[in-house]
């Protein structure tokens, strides 16, 4: 019998945090699970070590035969859940007891919403809270003042707001996924944005919870960071905001992801010239960009 949700975790060399995740999900109060843990062939030994010390039968480990990143890696795990719904969790980040509870009855309850997500506490790396961490990124991804309940504009939430934190406190509906669209895709590490708008392309609505209900795990060592991942965020952004432009049921939110295509594409040019040292080309090309911008809004 399948799972009401699979919980997916994607993870590479980062034992001690995957075992506060794999933690917190243990002792969630909503237990119909599946744990899918897929190693993206890291050091060996190390995440079956954290696996049996869990020590919880619902837990599945996987392995990649080689590294193939963070997009493939869960592009994979999304493809081999069973559940009703699908809950991804980075393998650095965490969940209160209640997350899953709360956000399978919201799904539960409105049949029409292709994602339930939560709030989301900024943490440093011993877990502790970062209060005005929190209140930017709130501010940033269009969370403030947003209220718990039913939302009629889910895929401008999902794609030009960028609400949605897919990657630790979202839970989608499977049968809205699209999950067959997973497998050639080059969102790269845009990949959250991309399920929580797959997720919503069809119904437009989703839910949410303005309670804290994850554990974002924020300026540790062990985070992705360097030229070769900005590079690969602004290309798995761009790739994105191309794809949705591009379809009919972003139709209304067209022109503000046009905008943000220009904009993203002259940063990631701008980053690549300030690397080479060409400072004054960078600023051209971001002057020529703005002027873009406004063309683009309102020509």
């Amino acid at each position: 019998m399948s799972p009401k949700v699979s919980v997916l975790i994607s993870t590479y060399n980062r034992p001690q945090f995957l075992a506060e995740a794999l933690a917190s999900v243990v002792v969630q109060y909503f237990d119909d699970i599946e744990v899918i843990v897929r190693d993206d062939a890291g050091r060996p030994g190390e995440v079956e070590d954290v696996i049996r010390d869990v020590n919880d039968d619902r837990i599945v480990y996987r392995r990649n035969s080689s590294n193939v990143g963070v997009f493939a890696t869960n592009a994979v795990l999304y493809n081999e859940a069973r559940g009703q719904y699908l809950a991804h969790l980075d393998d650095d980040d965490a969940w209160r007891p209640e997350f899953l509870e709360r956000m399978v009855a919201a799904l539960d309850d409105n049949l029409d919403c292709g994602l339930a997500f939560a709030g989301s506490l900024t943490v440093d790396a011993h877990g502790t809270p970062l209060s005005e961490r929190t209140r930017i990124s709130n501010a940033k991804w269009g969370r403030v003042g947003l209220a718990t309940g039913r939302h009629a504009d889910g895929r401008r939430l999902a794609v030009v707001a960028r609400a949605v934190p897919a990657s630790h406190s979202a839970v989608v509906r499977a049968e809205t996924l699209d999950r067959e669209r997973l497998v050639n895709a080059k969102a790269g590490r845009a990949w959250d944005m991309y399920i929580a708008a797959l997720s919503v392309r069809r119904t437009g609505w989703l839910w949410f919870d303005s309670q804290a209900l994850s554990f974002y795990r924020w300026g540790h060592s062990d985070q992705m960071s360097g030229s070769s991942t900005r590079d690969e965020t602004f290309e798995g952004l761009v790739w994105s905001l191309r794809e949705f432009s591009n379809d009919p049921y972003f139709s209304a939110e067209r022109s503000a992801l046009l905008c943000q295509l220009v904009k993203q594409e002259a940063y990631w040019s701008a980053h690549k010239l300030l690397r080479e040292r060409r400072p004054t080309e960078a600023a051209r090309h971001l002057g020529r960009a703005s002027r873009g911008l406004v063309t683009t809004a309102f020509g």
